[in-house]
């Protein structure tokens, strides 16, 4: 790489793809909310650390690796939306602005990762506090 911005891009660019790709298989099975929502943390999961350092330093990021982080949310939101919408017209989910629901969803994600330090100073947050997450934001939202 000629620059360290190019090398940057490179790594966001493959982490975005892969990320993105796990999103679309898991969605191809008209998968329920919380499915999607497993899908989004064992995508992070994987890569817990780099994911942590995206979310904080996103606005210093150069502006392709911005644009990569940026798909990766969209993504997930999409297929997110797909499936809550389909789950508040069948009554199980409460009838919110998707924009919220999600918005609220990666709020209370990032918030945990970026505090990994309180929360799982000598592990993963994802493996310790996941499952407990994806519990919790769906009784926030269900119905």
């Amino acid at each position: 790489f000629k620059t360290q911005e190019e090398l940057i891009n490179e790594v966001v660019n493959i982490y975005s793809e892969k990320m993105v790709q796990r999103t679309h298989d898991i969605s191809r099975k008209k998968a329920s909310v919380q499915d999607l929502l497993k899908a989004h943390l064992d995508g992070i999961d994987e890569f817990e650390e780099f994911y942590i350092k995206l979310v904080s330093e996103a606005k210093i990021l150069p502006k392709d690796s911005r644009n990569a982080f940026v798909l990766i949310q969209s993504a997930v939101c999409n297929h997110l939306s797909e499936a809550l919408q389909s789950e508040i017209e069948n009554g199980k989910i409460k009838d919110l602005p998707i924009n919220f629901i999600f918005n609220t969803w990666i709020g209370i994600l990032n918030y945990y990762l970026e505090n990994k330090d309180l929360f799982a100073p000598d592990g993963s947050v994802i493996k310790r506090y996941g499952d407990k997450l994806i519990e919790y934001f769906m009784q926030l939202i269900s119905k």
